[in-house]
């Protein structure tokens, strides 16, 4: 029997934003080599498992190489305006065909000028931080990394003043330790690489924007059980990617874990928190 070689990713899914950047891993990865599959590992130590022919180094080489050069970030204006309405990530490799991807998590419609129309829940950060502000300067923070490891890629960190909320380690709540550090432009560990590449997971894992008829309203991922949150998936079976996605979103499969991850709402911002296990029939 061929066994392909696998690589292991160890981290806490029930932080979300480790969830989602093992999501953007995957898509990244199946975007190299087609045939890749994946799985959760949900025993300790829980960790994602890739099946795939391109080895750790080189993923991580690509990956690297392309959150640290800014040069490889391309920010599509809104017609006659500042306004990002998306943005596209150019990735290449040696001796591999390159590829691109564009990305526009953060809202739900645009109106016919192409400005941003309708926000969407995936938009957690302050009114005053932009997109384009705030990937410049995680492109900048990635620059520190030295490594091949994708586990060492998810747990580094470096001092930031902005981020997506993706990620409860970096938040703060005022009302528990005195004060804003959102207000003050205060600079706290932000783990750049995870919340880049949770951008990539939310994109591909999560992209429907379609609700009810006659409604417009943030539908990716998102359900309202008691709290508003995200809800998703560890799927056990080795799936390719398009499955994965359906596993990750959809699955009542008596293997899957499911878990809920509540949106915490703060005075200028809101970020998601860690994730607790609900049933198959929570939403």
């Amino acid at each position: 029997m061929n066994v392909r070689p696998k690589i292991e990713v160890q981290c806490n899914p029930a932080n979300p934003v480790n969830y989602l950047a093992c999501c953007g891993i995957f898509d990244l990865l199946s975007r190299r080599d087609a045939s890749a599959l994946a799985h959760w590992e949900t025993q300790s130590p829980t960790r994602l498992v890739l099946e795939t022919s391109v080895r750790e180094q080189d993923l991580v080489h690509t990956l690297v190489h392309t959150f640290c050069s800014p040069a490889h970030w391309t920010f599509i204006m809104a017609n006659d305006s500042d306004e990002v309405t998306s943005v596209e990530v150019a990735f290449c490799s040696p001796a591999r065909s390159s590829f691109r991807v564009r990305l526009d998590w953060w809202y739900e419609t645009l109106n016919g000028d192409g400005s941003v129309s309708q926000k969407s829940a995936w938009k957690m950060y302050a009114g005053q931080q932009t997109v384009r502000g705030i990937i410049d300067d995680m492109v900048e923070g990635c620059r520190s990394f030295h490594s091949e490891r994708l586990t060492d890629l998810l747990s580094h960190s470096v001092v930031m003043t902005g981020r997506f909320g993706f990620d409860p380690r970096s938040s703060r709540n005022a009302l528990d330790v005195g004060y804003s550090a959102n207000d003050l432009q205060m600079p706290i560990p932000t783990y750049a690489f995870t919340e880049l590449l949770a951008v990539f997971g939310a994109a591909s894992f999560f992209p429907q924007r379609n609700g009810p008829i006659g409604e417009l309203k943030s539908t990716r991922g998102w359900i309202k059980d008691r709290l508003k949150g995200f809800a998703y998936c560890l799927w056990t079976d080795s799936l390719p990617v398009t499955l994965s996605r359906v596993a990750a979103t959809q699955s009542h499969s008596p293997s899957c874990v499911r878990l809920f991850s509540p949106r915490a709402y703060r005075k200028n911002y809101s970020n998601l928190t860690l994730a607790k296990p609900i049933s198959m029939t929570g939403d």
